[in-house]
């Protein structure tokens, strides 16, 4: 269990800050707070999705990859998680009548911060 801690610990940061901040208010209050809180959600699971290749490594299930393959993984995580999290606020403003999404745009610019979060955070993995 210690182990899924440490893979996800970033993501998990992230999902209870964002309860926090629309508990408070926080995302009508700064409106521009969304845009840092989608990127810092694709570098966390961008990072998570790092830690969960490093483990499998030394466990031996995967070896030593190319970059391009690596950052296409990382990539993939990420999207699913950014795609996953749009479905979901979709299905949380059908049922419950809120408006996490404002617009067609608003999704789309949540999406693209998403993917640059983890691009991003796979460029800085790289030349580290």
């Amino acid at each position: 269990m210690s182990t899924l801690f440490h893979i996800l610990r970033f993501p998990i940061l992230v999902f209870f800050v964002n309860v926090v901040f629309d508990i408070k208010g926080i995302y009508y209050t700064f409106l521009w707070i969304d845009i840092p809180m989608h990127f810092a959600g694709g570098a966390s699971i961008g990072f998570a999705g790092i830690t969960f290749l490093a483990f499998l490594r030394t466990r031996g299930f995967v070896s030593e990859m190319p970059f391009l393959l690596h950052a296409f993984l990382i990539m993939s995580f990420v999207g699913l998680a950014v795609v996953s999290w749009e479905l979901w606020e979709f299905v949380l403003d059908y049922l419950a009548h809120t408006s996490t999404q404002v617009d067609l745009s608003d999704t789309m610019i949540d999406m693209f911060f998403g993917l640059l979060g983890g691009f991003v955070l796979s460029i800085l993995h790289r030349i580290r």
